[in-house]
Protein backbone atom coordinates (compact mmCIF):
# COMPACT_ATOMS: atom_id res chain seq x y z
CA UNK A 1 0.00 0.00 0.00
CA UNK A 2 1.54 3.38 -0.99
CA UNK A 3 2.12 6.07 1.58
CA UNK A 4 -0.19 8.87 2.64
CA UNK A 5 -0.01 11.54 5.34
CA UNK A 6 -2.37 13.61 7.50
CA UNK A 7 -1.15 16.59 9.50
CA UNK A 8 -2.08 16.05 13.16
CA UNK A 9 -3.00 18.70 15.74
CA UNK A 10 -0.41 18.64 18.58
CA UNK A 11 -3.14 19.49 21.12
CA UNK A 12 -5.97 17.07 20.38
CA UNK A 13 -4.66 14.78 17.66
CA UNK A 14 -7.30 15.77 15.07
CA UNK A 15 -6.35 16.74 11.53
CA UNK A 16 -5.10 20.19 10.54
CA UNK A 17 -6.20 22.24 7.53
CA UNK A 18 -4.36 25.02 5.72
CA UNK A 19 -5.93 28.46 6.26
CA UNK A 20 -6.05 30.46 2.99
CA UNK A 21 -4.26 33.78 3.18
CA UNK A 22 -2.27 32.73 6.25
CA UNK A 23 0.88 30.71 6.84
CA UNK A 24 -0.80 28.46 9.39
CA UNK A 25 -2.73 25.20 9.63
CA UNK A 26 -5.71 25.15 12.01
CA UNK A 27 -7.52 22.39 13.84
CA UNK A 28 -11.28 22.58 13.09
CA UNK A 29 -12.05 21.01 16.50
CA UNK A 30 -9.94 22.68 19.20
CA UNK A 31 -8.87 25.73 17.17
CA UNK A 32 -5.16 25.04 17.63
CA UNK A 33 -2.83 26.49 15.02
CA UNK A 34 0.52 25.35 13.69
CA UNK A 35 2.63 27.73 11.67
CA UNK A 36 4.00 26.50 8.35
CA UNK A 37 7.80 26.91 8.43
CA UNK A 38 8.99 29.92 6.47
CA UNK A 39 10.93 29.19 3.31
CA UNK A 40 12.43 31.30 0.56
CA UNK A 41 9.93 32.28 -2.07
CA UNK A 42 10.03 29.92 -5.00
CA UNK A 43 11.13 31.26 -8.36
CA UNK A 44 9.77 29.95 -11.67
CA UNK A 45 13.04 28.40 -12.77
CA UNK A 46 14.43 24.91 -12.87
CA UNK A 47 17.78 23.19 -13.42
CA UNK A 48 18.90 22.93 -17.01
CA UNK A 49 19.97 19.32 -16.81
CA UNK A 50 17.17 16.85 -17.59
CA UNK A 51 16.04 14.71 -14.69
CA UNK A 52 16.39 10.96 -14.75
CA UNK A 53 13.02 9.39 -15.57
CA UNK A 54 11.30 7.65 -12.67
CA UNK A 55 8.34 5.31 -12.69
CA UNK A 56 5.13 7.30 -12.39
CA UNK A 57 3.35 6.54 -9.10
CA UNK A 58 0.10 7.15 -10.94
CA UNK A 59 0.79 4.08 -13.07
CA UNK A 60 1.28 1.75 -10.11
CA UNK A 61 -0.97 2.76 -7.21
CA UNK A 62 -4.51 3.90 -6.60
CA UNK A 63 -5.25 2.69 -3.06
CA UNK A 64 -4.27 4.44 0.20
CA UNK A 65 -4.98 4.06 3.90
CA UNK A 66 -6.38 6.99 5.86
CA UNK A 67 -4.00 7.73 8.76
CA UNK A 68 -6.93 8.89 10.89
CA UNK A 69 -9.52 6.07 10.64
CA UNK A 70 -7.68 3.37 8.68
CA UNK A 71 -10.18 3.25 5.81
CA UNK A 72 -8.93 2.55 2.32
CA UNK A 73 -9.15 5.52 -0.02
CA UNK A 74 -9.20 4.81 -3.74
CA UNK A 75 -8.18 7.69 -5.97
CA UNK A 76 -7.82 8.60 -9.62
CA UNK A 77 -4.42 8.27 -11.30
CA UNK A 78 -3.45 11.96 -10.93
CA UNK A 79 -4.93 12.75 -7.48
CA UNK A 80 -2.26 14.03 -5.09
CA UNK A 81 -4.40 15.29 -2.17
CA UNK A 82 -7.97 14.47 -1.20
CA UNK A 83 -10.23 13.67 1.78
CA UNK A 84 -11.14 10.38 3.37
CA UNK A 85 -14.62 9.35 2.22
CA UNK A 86 -15.50 8.16 5.74
CA UNK A 87 -14.00 10.54 8.35
CA UNK A 88 -13.35 13.46 5.90
CA UNK A 89 -9.77 13.89 7.11
CA UNK A 90 -7.50 15.63 4.59
CA UNK A 91 -4.99 13.22 3.04
CA UNK A 92 -1.79 14.02 1.15
CA UNK A 93 -0.64 11.19 -1.11
CA UNK A 94 3.02 11.78 -0.42
CA UNK A 95 4.49 9.31 -2.90
CA UNK A 96 2.74 10.99 -5.81
CA UNK A 97 4.47 14.29 -5.16
CA UNK A 98 8.00 12.97 -4.79
CA UNK A 99 11.00 12.51 -7.05
CA UNK A 100 10.47 14.07 -10.47
CA UNK A 101 6.82 14.67 -9.56
CA UNK A 102 7.65 16.86 -6.57
CA UNK A 103 6.55 20.44 -7.35
CA UNK A 104 9.14 23.21 -7.26
CA UNK A 105 6.62 25.67 -5.84
CA UNK A 106 3.03 26.22 -4.76
CA UNK A 107 0.83 29.30 -4.94
CA UNK A 108 -1.27 29.00 -1.73
CA UNK A 109 -5.00 29.70 -1.61
CA UNK A 110 -5.72 33.31 -0.66
CA UNK A 111 -9.53 32.90 -0.74
CA UNK A 112 -11.25 30.47 1.61
CA UNK A 113 -14.55 28.85 0.65
CA UNK A 114 -16.69 31.58 2.20
CA UNK A 115 -14.80 34.33 0.41
CA UNK A 116 -14.97 32.38 -2.86
CA UNK A 117 -18.74 32.03 -2.54
CA UNK A 118 -19.11 35.77 -1.96
CA UNK A 119 -17.02 36.57 -5.05
CA UNK A 120 -19.07 34.12 -7.10
CA UNK A 121 -22.41 35.50 -5.89
CA UNK A 122 -21.28 39.03 -6.73
CA UNK A 123 -20.24 37.85 -10.19
CA UNK A 124 -23.64 36.36 -10.99
CA UNK A 125 -25.64 39.21 -9.42
CA UNK A 126 -27.73 41.00 -12.01
CA UNK A 127 -27.59 38.12 -14.48
CA UNK A 128 -31.37 37.78 -14.69
CA UNK A 129 -31.62 34.93 -17.17
CA UNK A 130 -29.58 32.41 -15.19
CA UNK A 131 -31.35 29.20 -14.19
CA UNK A 132 -32.58 29.84 -10.62
CA UNK A 133 -31.44 26.37 -9.48
CA UNK A 134 -27.88 27.39 -10.28
CA UNK A 135 -28.12 30.20 -7.72
CA UNK A 136 -29.29 27.98 -4.86
CA UNK A 137 -27.38 27.63 -1.61
CA UNK A 138 -27.23 23.88 -2.19
CA UNK A 139 -25.37 24.47 -5.45
CA UNK A 140 -22.72 26.63 -3.76
CA UNK A 141 -21.92 23.83 -1.29
CA UNK A 142 -20.41 21.98 -4.27
CA UNK A 143 -17.52 24.46 -4.47
CA UNK A 144 -14.28 22.47 -4.32
CA UNK A 145 -10.80 23.85 -3.72
CA UNK A 146 -8.24 22.18 -5.98
CA UNK A 147 -4.54 22.69 -6.63
CA UNK A 148 -3.85 22.22 -10.35
CA UNK A 149 -0.39 21.59 -11.83
CA UNK A 150 1.20 24.06 -14.23
CA UNK A 151 4.55 24.45 -15.93
CA UNK A 152 6.22 27.85 -15.57
CA UNK A 153 8.91 28.83 -18.02
CA UNK A 154 11.63 31.31 -18.85
CA UNK A 155 13.17 31.25 -22.33
CA UNK A 156 16.20 33.20 -23.54
CA UNK A 157 17.59 33.30 -27.05
CA UNK A 158 18.90 35.35 -29.94
CA UNK A 159 17.02 36.66 -32.99
CA UNK A 160 18.54 37.84 -36.27
CA UNK A 161 17.01 39.50 -39.33
CA UNK A 162 18.41 40.01 -42.82
CA UNK A 163 16.47 41.71 -45.59
CA UNK A 164 15.71 44.87 -47.50
CA UNK A 165 13.87 47.98 -46.40
CA UNK A 166 12.67 51.10 -48.13
CA UNK A 167 11.71 54.65 -47.29
CA UNK A 168 9.47 56.72 -49.55
CA UNK A 169 9.50 60.53 -49.53
CA UNK A 170 7.18 62.73 -51.57
CA UNK A 171 7.70 66.44 -52.31
CA UNK A 172 5.66 68.94 -54.37
CA UNK A 173 7.03 71.86 -56.35
CA UNK A 174 4.27 73.67 -58.19
CA UNK A 175 2.65 71.09 -60.44
CA UNK A 176 5.55 68.68 -60.06
CA UNK A 177 5.30 65.82 -57.57
CA UNK A 178 8.55 64.04 -56.85
CA UNK A 179 8.65 60.64 -55.18
CA UNK A 180 11.99 59.36 -53.89
CA UNK A 181 12.40 55.73 -52.86
CA UNK A 182 15.52 54.75 -50.92
CA UNK A 183 16.61 51.12 -50.55
CA UNK A 184 18.52 49.76 -47.58
CA UNK A 185 20.12 46.51 -46.69
CA UNK A 186 18.83 45.70 -43.19
CA UNK A 187 20.57 43.50 -40.63
CA UNK A 188 19.26 43.29 -37.08
CA UNK A 189 20.22 41.30 -34.00
CA UNK A 190 18.40 41.05 -30.67
CA UNK A 191 18.86 39.27 -27.37
CA UNK A 192 15.54 37.97 -26.06
CA UNK A 193 14.31 36.91 -22.64
CA UNK A 194 10.72 35.76 -22.11
CA UNK A 195 9.42 35.26 -18.56
CA UNK A 196 6.07 34.36 -17.04
CA UNK A 197 5.27 31.63 -19.56
CA UNK A 198 2.53 29.34 -18.21
CA UNK A 199 1.17 26.06 -19.55
CA UNK A 200 -1.21 23.56 -17.98
CA UNK A 201 0.38 20.30 -16.81
CA UNK A 202 -2.76 18.13 -16.57
CA UNK A 203 -4.29 16.61 -19.69
CA UNK A 204 -7.93 16.56 -18.60
CA UNK A 205 -8.12 20.24 -17.63
CA UNK A 206 -9.77 22.30 -20.36
CA UNK A 207 -7.16 24.69 -21.79
CA UNK A 208 -9.67 27.56 -22.04
CA UNK A 209 -10.52 27.13 -18.35
CA UNK A 210 -6.88 26.85 -17.28
CA UNK A 211 -5.92 29.95 -19.27
CA UNK A 212 -9.14 31.83 -18.48
CA UNK A 213 -8.37 32.29 -14.78
CA UNK A 214 -4.81 33.51 -15.36
CA UNK A 215 -2.77 35.36 -14.30
CA UNK A 216 -1.52 34.30 -10.88
CA UNK A 217 0.81 36.42 -8.77
CA UNK A 218 3.91 34.28 -9.08
CA UNK A 219 5.90 36.55 -6.78
CA UNK A 220 3.75 35.16 -3.94
CA UNK A 221 4.65 31.55 -4.72
CA UNK A 222 6.15 29.50 -1.90
CA UNK A 223 8.67 26.68 -1.95
CA UNK A 224 6.63 23.48 -2.07
CA UNK A 225 5.39 22.27 1.31
CA UNK A 226 2.63 19.61 1.54
CA UNK A 227 1.11 21.56 4.45
CA UNK A 228 -0.42 24.01 1.94
CA UNK A 229 -2.42 21.13 0.46
CA UNK A 230 -4.07 20.06 3.72
CA UNK A 231 -7.84 20.42 3.48
CA UNK A 232 -7.85 20.78 -0.31
CA UNK A 233 -7.68 18.47 -3.26
CA UNK A 234 -4.65 18.44 -5.53
CA UNK A 235 -3.71 16.94 -8.86
CA UNK A 236 -0.28 15.82 -10.05
CA UNK A 237 1.02 16.52 -13.54
CA UNK A 238 0.69 14.08 -16.41
CA UNK A 239 2.15 16.30 -19.16
CA UNK A 240 5.89 15.89 -19.65
CA UNK A 241 8.26 18.86 -19.69
CA UNK A 242 9.51 17.99 -23.19
CA UNK A 243 6.06 18.65 -24.67
CA UNK A 244 5.78 21.99 -22.86
CA UNK A 245 9.34 22.98 -23.72
CA UNK A 246 8.77 22.77 -27.48
CA UNK A 247 5.46 24.64 -27.20
CA UNK A 248 7.03 27.47 -25.19
CA UNK A 249 9.94 27.76 -27.64
CA UNK A 250 7.51 28.07 -30.55
CA UNK A 251 5.55 30.78 -28.73
CA UNK A 252 8.75 32.73 -28.06
CA UNK A 253 9.94 32.24 -31.64
CA UNK A 254 6.72 33.77 -32.98
CA UNK A 255 6.93 36.74 -30.61
CA UNK A 256 10.63 37.39 -31.24
CA UNK A 257 10.45 37.12 -35.02
CA UNK A 258 7.35 39.32 -35.23
CA UNK A 259 9.04 41.96 -33.08
CA UNK A 260 12.23 42.08 -35.14
CA UNK A 261 10.21 42.39 -38.38
CA UNK A 262 8.61 45.67 -37.29
CA UNK A 263 9.18 48.49 -39.80
CA UNK A 264 10.44 51.03 -37.23
CA UNK A 265 10.52 54.08 -39.50
CA UNK A 266 10.78 52.20 -42.78
CA UNK A 267 8.04 52.32 -45.39
CA UNK A 268 8.45 48.62 -46.15
CA UNK A 269 10.55 45.74 -44.89
CA UNK A 270 11.07 42.28 -46.34
CA UNK A 271 13.43 39.54 -45.26
CA UNK A 272 14.03 36.51 -43.08
CA UNK A 273 13.94 36.41 -39.27
CA UNK A 274 15.44 33.57 -37.26
CA UNK A 275 15.11 32.92 -33.51
CA UNK A 276 17.51 30.50 -31.80
CA UNK A 277 16.79 29.57 -28.15
CA UNK A 278 19.82 29.08 -25.97
CA UNK A 279 18.27 28.45 -22.57
CA UNK A 280 14.94 27.13 -21.31
CA UNK A 281 14.16 27.02 -17.59
CA UNK A 282 11.05 25.11 -16.51
CA UNK A 283 9.50 24.79 -13.07
CA UNK A 284 6.58 22.67 -11.92
CA UNK A 285 4.08 24.50 -9.71
CA UNK A 286 0.70 23.90 -8.08
CA UNK A 287 -1.84 26.73 -8.34
CA UNK A 288 -5.16 27.14 -6.50
CA UNK A 289 -8.61 27.13 -8.05
CA UNK A 290 -12.17 26.88 -6.79
CA UNK A 291 -14.17 24.61 -9.06
CA UNK A 292 -17.94 24.35 -9.52
CA UNK A 293 -19.94 21.98 -11.72
CA UNK A 294 -23.62 22.47 -12.51
CA UNK A 295 -25.51 19.55 -14.00
CA UNK A 296 -28.63 20.80 -15.75
CA UNK A 297 -31.47 18.48 -16.63
CA UNK A 298 -31.11 18.65 -20.42
CA UNK A 299 -27.80 20.27 -21.36
CA UNK A 300 -24.25 19.14 -20.79
CA UNK A 301 -22.68 20.05 -17.42
CA UNK A 302 -21.51 23.64 -16.95
CA UNK A 303 -18.02 24.04 -15.50
CA UNK A 304 -16.61 27.05 -13.65
CA UNK A 305 -13.16 27.81 -12.33
CA UNK A 306 -12.14 30.63 -10.02
CA UNK A 307 -8.57 31.71 -9.40
CA UNK A 308 -8.07 30.82 -5.73
CA UNK A 309 -5.66 33.71 -5.30
CA UNK A 310 -7.29 36.62 -7.20
CA UNK A 311 -10.94 35.54 -7.59
CA UNK A 312 -10.97 35.76 -11.40
CA UNK A 313 -13.75 33.54 -12.82
CA UNK A 314 -14.10 31.72 -16.11
CA UNK A 315 -17.15 29.72 -17.24
CA UNK A 316 -20.39 29.69 -19.19
CA UNK A 317 -23.61 30.42 -17.32
CA UNK A 318 -26.69 28.18 -17.71
CA UNK A 319 -29.38 30.39 -19.26
CA UNK A 320 -33.03 29.68 -18.49
CA UNK A 321 -34.38 29.72 -22.06
CA UNK A 322 -38.04 29.91 -21.01
CA UNK A 323 -37.34 33.07 -18.99
CA UNK A 324 -35.37 34.60 -21.86
CA UNK A 325 -38.19 33.76 -24.31
CA UNK A 326 -40.81 35.28 -22.01
CA UNK A 327 -38.87 38.53 -21.69
CA UNK A 328 -38.32 38.61 -25.45
CA UNK A 329 -42.05 38.20 -26.07
CA UNK A 330 -42.91 40.93 -23.58
CA UNK A 331 -40.38 43.36 -25.08
CA UNK A 332 -41.43 42.45 -28.61
CA UNK A 333 -45.10 42.94 -27.73
CA UNK A 334 -44.39 46.31 -26.14
CA UNK A 335 -42.43 47.49 -29.18
CA UNK A 336 -45.21 46.30 -31.53
CA UNK A 337 -47.84 48.13 -29.45
CA UNK A 338 -45.82 51.36 -29.55
CA UNK A 339 -45.42 51.10 -33.31
CA UNK A 340 -49.16 50.51 -33.79
CA UNK A 341 -50.00 53.43 -31.50
CA UNK A 342 -47.59 55.66 -33.35
CA UNK A 343 -49.06 54.63 -36.72
CA UNK A 344 -52.61 55.32 -35.56
CA UNK A 345 -51.57 58.76 -34.31
CA UNK A 346 -49.90 59.64 -37.62
CA UNK A 347 -52.85 58.57 -39.72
Amino acid sequence: MPSSATNKCPSCGAYLEYQPGKSVMRCPYCGGEVRIPDAAQAQPSAPEAPKEPEPSPAESYNGYHCQNCGAEVVTGPTTAATRCYFCHSPISLTDRLSGEFKPDSVVPFALDKKAAEQVFQKWIAGKHFVDHRFLSEEQLTLFSGVYYPYWLGTVTGRTTFDGEGTTVDTSTNGRTITTTTSYYKVHREAENRFTGLVRKALQRVDKRMADGIQPYKFNEAKAYNPAYLSGFMAEMRDIDDSEVRSEMIQTCRTRAENAIREKRGLSSLKGQAHFVPDRVNLAYSLMPAWVLTYKSERAKPFYFMMNGQTGKIFGRLPVKKSKLLLVSLIVGGAVAALLCAGGAFIW
